[in-house]
């Protein structure tokens, strides 16, 4: 949808004006400071070396004021341009369109259009390509938190938007549905990225808050209690229940991804890759036994997860009896 991009455009146009104001200070800096370096001897006992660390001084302290302002005014100009989609959404929207189907397919388009943009940058010159690593860590350090910032509010609105209709029809199972993939789809955000980057460090650091962890185990836990409403009223809902199982891994209650995974094999005799899932966690969690006899399950069917499956078989030996051995 063009009002998307040109909302994911006017987002990117903020946040490289904000990497630009990081630049050019820290660019203004350096220089002001190979200036004292290289220029020490020739200015030592003059006026012009006071002028000098006087300017250098005033660099650092006019940069952190103006960043401190920059700081206070991006939540306004974040919600602003959510504010513009959510408009322009209603606009072309169709009366009596539900917010569980086409009011909220541009949000997560502009949620999706922003994935991966936390590190992008500008591609060097072929003879500059040695401060690549460089500028990707820059580059990651000046976005990542705005990106990051920026879905949160996407995120946050939808989640607001189910609420209201969901209030309006509490028992229509589509908007439950609606609601739990809303609850993943924010608390994933809220889990350490898997791909590696140039800059895991800074990452770790706000991933390994404690407002970063409340946050994951708020989102996981609501998105339990709305699957949990689901599998009320349809407790063979296949969808549900591999849901259930996901979220039950990530929040690491490995005992309860257990029950829902036997529950699944109940209803799913036949899905090689639940048999490959739970019998992972049997051998995982200890249960040898059963895990040997989903292997032979699979092994009979000449399915390739058999192979696969038996790989696992030291799992518990090696994450509880030999560990730090």
């Amino acid at each position: 949808m063009d009002y998307v991009d040109q909302m994911v455009k006017e987002f990117q146009l903020l946040t490289r004006k904000y990497a630009l104001f990081h630049a050019v200070f820290l660019t203004t800096f350096v220089l002001e400071l190979l200036t004292l370096l290289i220029f020490m001897p020739f200015l030592a006992k003059t006026v012009a070396l006071a002028i000098v660390v006087a300017l250098t001084f005033l660099t650092i302290f006019t940069y952190f004021v103006l960043r401190f302002y920059f700081q206070t005014r991006k939540p306004e100009q974040f919600i602003a341009i959510k504010d513009k989609l959510v408009k322009a959404v209603i606009e072309n929207s169709s009366k009596g369109s539900r917010w569980s189907q086409e009011r909220l397919r541009p949000v997560y388009e502009m949620l999706q259009k922003l994935e991966g943009q936390e590190s992008q940058y500008y591609p060097l010159p072929s003879f500059l390509q040695t401060l690549s690593p460089l500028v990707e860590k820059f580059s990651i350090w000046c976005h990542w938190e705005d990106v990051h910032w920026m879905k949160e509010i996407l995120h946050l609105h939808a989640l607001r938007k189910v609420f209201e209709w969901v209030k309006l029809h509490p028992t229509d199972l589509e908007l439950h549905r609606t609601l739990s993939a809303s609850y993943i789809a924010l608390y994933q955000m809220y889990q350490k990225p898997k791909q590696k980057t140039a800059f895991d460090s800074f990452i770790e650091r706000h991933y390994a808050s404690a407002e970063m962890k409340e946050k994951f185990e708020k989102a996981a836990r609501s998105a339990v209690e709305e699957l949990k409403v689901v599998l009320n009223y349809v407790a063979s809902d296949g969808w549900a229940l591999i849901q259930m199982a996901r979220v039950y891994h990530d929040l690491g209650l490995r005992q309860e991804e257990k029950k829902t995974y036997e529950m699944l094999l109940t209803l799913r005799p036949e899905d090689g890759e639940i048999y490959y899932r739970l019998g992972k966690l049997y051998f995982e969690l200890g249960h040898i036994a059963q895990g040997l006899h989903l292997y032979q399950e699979l092994q009979g069917r000449k399915d390739p997860k058999a192979h696969d499956l038996i790989q696992h078989y030291d799992s518990y030996y090696n994450t509880e009896i030999l560990e730090g051995v």
